[in-house]
């Protein structure tokens, strides 16, 4: 399904797309092409349907970001009345999940953690960002590196 058709669904559009709607999926795209090649930005991104009437003023956004070992699932969640302050918005949502792709020996589920989450700003975003380099980071079991 194209993009404008999932935008169109997302909020429950008929002729009018609704602006604020349109600027948080603009930003999460424009967020998501420091991560992806601009080709791979769509298939990143999934606008969710709103299972109801009520649900339909409300856009939720999900990006999925894989590694070797983790998948994170960033979600945002924005309601028509919101307006969009990409600087700083607490009234709507950005938030961070991480998940192990593969279990540890003798366990049977997937470990997982709540990364950084607030406001849909680029400040959120950030620390999105910062707390999933670290959840990748490997420890250091040497320091023979700093002799090379």
């Amino acid at each position: 399904m194209e993009l404008k058709e999932n935008i169109a669904i997302a909020a429950n559009l008929t002729e009018d797309p609704n602006p604020v709607h349109e600027k948080a999926i603009s930003q999460m795209r424009t967020w998501l092409s420091q991560i992806y090649p601009d080709s791979q930005v769509d298939r990143a991104l999934e606008i969710i349907k709103p299972s109801s009437l009520e649900e339909s003023q409300e856009l939720r956004l999900r990006a999925k970001i894989w590694t070797c070992n983790n998948e994170f699932s960033i979600v945002a969640r924005v309601t028509s009345g919101t307006g969009i302050n990409v600087n700083r918005n607490m009234s709507a949502y950005l938030g961070c999940q991480a998940s192990s792709r593969k279990s540890r020996t003798g366990e049977n589920w997937s470990r997982g953690n709540d990364l950084a989450d607030g406001g849909f700003c680029k400040e959120t975003w950030n620390r999105i960002l910062v707390d999933i380099v670290r959840y990748e980071v490997e420890e250091v079991k040497s320091e023979k590196w700093k002799e090379e």
